[in-house]
């Protein structure tokens, strides 16, 4: 009974550690994938800034009509 009961305390002391080991790569997982949004969610906003500042340089943006409206240069329709 004895040798019975030792190899089943073995085989949960292995099986608890994968599922120990399991957990942690799986957070690992979520922070790299968690890391991979944050940095393309940054660098399109980066890139957004960008393209309104060319924009508002242009004529095809509609912040550019609102300032001209808003410094007097054209008159609302």
């Amino acid at each position: 009974m004895s040798l019975l009961s030792n190899q089943f305390k073995k085989e949960y002391k292995m099986s608890m550690t994968f599922v120990v080991f399991f957990i942690i790569f799986m957070l690992l997982i979520f922070v790299f994938v968690a890391g991979i949004v944050y940095w393309a969610i940054s660098h399109a906003n980066k890139n957004n800034k960008e393209y309104l500042e060319i924009s508002d340089r242009e004529w095809y943006s509609k912040r550019y009509y609102k300032k001209l409206i808003k410094s007097g240069q054209l008159e609302e329709e």
